[in-house]
């Protein structure tokens, strides 16, 4: 799996999404930022508030949660 590619996939249909949401939280852009978070905390808090996020309306794109949690694992694991 590529990771990455996946994520900037996700990326887009998010932000593609976001115009419709009533949350103001773009999770597009937090997804975007995980990679650069320092701690760990940051990292896990981003991720968990993307999968929940984008489990509702308008996105519903929960098929993505094990992307999301493998990408998570990776930026920990490059976390320095």
């Amino acid at each position: 799996m590529d990771t990455p590619n996946k994520i900037e996939d996700i990326i887009k249909k998010i932000n593609a999404r976001y115009p419709y949401s009533t949350d103001r939280r773009n999770y597009g852009d937090m997804l975007s930022g995980v990679g650069n978070r320092a701690e760990v905390e940051d990292i896990v808090g981003d991720i968990s508030t993307i999968v929940f996020g984008i489990s509702r309306e308008p996105y519903y794109m929960s098929e993505y949660k094990d992307v999301l949690y493998a990408y998570m694992n990776t930026c920990i694991l490059n976390n320095p």
